[in-house]
């Protein structure tokens, strides 16, 4: 547990106000983000819950969470680069006390709680001179590396090969940049011995057998022990996941320390005989063997900006006969909608097999429009009714977004009228419902287009047809036992519409890596973000 506040009652500050004192009077509160959804919500979310708050208590408390191991297992997912806004909006509606359940662990916050620990003392402290100073001070000659590193697993840690091949290219420039400067060896050292309990983590992940994944819990046990005394991973927590999560009770044999107080308590673990603190000299071979086994990648990450902008011209007329398209089954889903000229309203129908909350913002992300579609309990996954829905909107673009009762991964199924641009960006399929034919844009001079898939194969081994624009199909490389889907674009195939079909990815959004995360119902109404072009 960390309690982050600051002394004083300045208005810039978090003062620190006794837990006790929350709930004993009317307009003073304790609120936990994590359990504020549902019926209590009214359907808010969560930022507009806590502001609905705000005029209803004078001072508020908030606990939240902060990369708890056994959720993130101590990789990188915290992103400190939006800590900053976060604290800001918590501040400004009237919440005064702070506590944060979080790891120890240096190497996925360690940066954040420095930032943390500076803003809740001057709310008025500039985050990105604050971030410029610890990088300067840390890495001194190596910050441009680092901060590369840092900053690449805040916004996107990916736990696949091309990130490690990545960040030991990284940690190995850092090294050599440093070599003259003890101090920021050592420190970099650290992040070296975080970076090789993530690959040991990764290995154990993709083990195919379970001799192989004795051998890699076996030494991810090992590994953790000989770095305990830099506090860059939870430890403790981290062996016990390995033993009671993971099923390697072997491992309570292997590490087992004996208590003098207790009779007849066997000796130590024969494991004890090879834990030791690791040399710098050790961390060196580390890396060296981090890049020998996990090189650069074929590929760089690309990330698209900018407003969406339509491959052809949208010109709008209506359907002729059945006006519906195409029928596609989600667990979630954002999208953006082009309201053409001439279309009075979006049409819009999503079946009643689960409650679903939809809400419509503008270009100036002020919601526009919020509907609650109400569960029928006589459909099911295989036949259900539609709520159909006229949303009148005046040309322009807007983002749709469609959100399960409490949060909650269900099913349910959604369609516009053939010709409507609608883009969709995140969304989540289920097994019962892979997605219809989807059309994506390849950049012109792209020679690879890779997609992660965060829950590996894809449901168990469903096949994702990827075609090219000439409709064949197109060879399909999978890596990281499916989490990494690569495929070679031939010549002349680049700078058109490609599509894909049957794609399952459940309870996590996939990503694409090297093409915009755009994809339409119809080629024709495909929009793209403005520099992929």
């Amino acid at each position: 547990m960390c309690l982050f506040s600051a002394s004083g009652a300045e208005a810039k500050s978090f003062p620190l106000i006794p837990a006790a004192e929350f709930g004993w009077y009317n307009r003073n509160c304790a609120i936990n983000p994590y359990l504020i959804e549902g019926k209590k919500t009214a359907g808010l979310s969560n930022e507009e819950w806590i502001a609905a708050w705000k005029a209803k208590a004078d001072n508020m408390a908030i606990y939240d969470y902060w990369s708890i191991p056994d959720w993130t297992h101590e990789e990188p997912t915290y992103n400190y680069l939006n800590m900053a806004r976060s604290l800001r909006n918590y501040y400004g509606n009237n919440i005064k006390g702070f506590f944060a359940e979080s790891t120890y662990g240096g190497g996925t916050m360690g940066i954040g709680q420095y930032l943390a620990s500076h803003l809740m003392w001057d709310m008025h402290l500039d985050e990105k001179a604050l971030l410029e100073d610890w990088y300067d001070k840390a890495f001194g000659p190596a910050k441009v590396p680092m901060k590369r590193m840092l900053e690449r697993w805040a916004r996107t840690y990916h736990a696949i090969s091309s990130e490690l091949g990545t960040s030991y290219h990284d940690i190995a420039e850092a090294e050599r940049l440093a070599e003259k400067f003890p101090a920021v060896v050592a420190r970099i050292d650290d992040y070296a011995r975080y970076l090789h309990y993530l690959r040991l983590r990764n290995e154990l992940l993709n083990a195919t057998d379970d001799a192989t994944g004795t051998r890699a819990a076996g030494a991810l046990a090992e590994h953790l022990f000989n770095i305990n005394d830099s506090r860059m991973v939870h430890t403790t927590r981290m062996f016990d996941q390995l033993i009671y999560h993971r099923g390697y009770k072997g491992l309570l044999t292997e590490f087992h320390l004996h208590d003098p107080r207790t009779p007849n308590d066997p000796p130590d673990g024969p494991g004890w005989a090879r834990v030791h603190p690791l040399s710098h000299a050790e961390v060196a071979a580390l890396i060296a063997d981090g890049q020998a086994r996990y090189p650069l990648p074929d590929f760089a990450i690309k990330r698209y900006t900018g407003k969406l902008v339509p491959l052809t011209p949208i010109v709008w007329k209506a359907p002729e006969g059945d006006p519906w398209g195409v029928d596609m089954a989600v667990s979630s889903a954002a999208m953006d909608l082009q309201m053409p000229a001439g279309l009075a309203a979006f049409p819009l129908r999503v079946s009643r097999i689960e409650e679903n909350k939809i809400t419509i913002t503008d270009e100036a992300g002020r919601t526009v429009y919020t509907h609650v579609v109400a569960k029928n309990a006589a459909d099911t996954l295989s036949k259900w009714s539609w709520d159909e829905l006229s949303i009148p909107l005046a040309p322009g673009h807007y983002q749709v977004h469609f959100a399960g009762k409490e949060g909650r991964i269900g099913l349910f199924h959604f369609q516009s009228w053939k010709g409507v641009p609608l883009v969709l960006s995140t969304f989540q399929t289920h097994k019962f419902g892979p997605s219809p034919r989807l059309y994506f844009y390849v950049p012109r001079g792209l020679q690879k287009i890779v997609m992660y898939f965060p829950d590996g194969d894809r449901a168990g081994g469903y096949e994702t047809p990827i075609y090219q624009p000439n409709g064949a199909r197109a060879k399909v490389e999978d890596r990281d036992n499916g989490k990494l889907m690569v495929v070679p674009v031939q010549a002349g195939m680049d700078g058109k519409v490609w599509s894909l079909e049957r794609l399952v990815q459940f309870y996590e959004d996939f990503e694409t890596l090297t093409v915009p995360q755009a994809f339409s119902l119809e080629p024709q109404v495909l929009m793209i973000p403005r520099d992929a072009l």
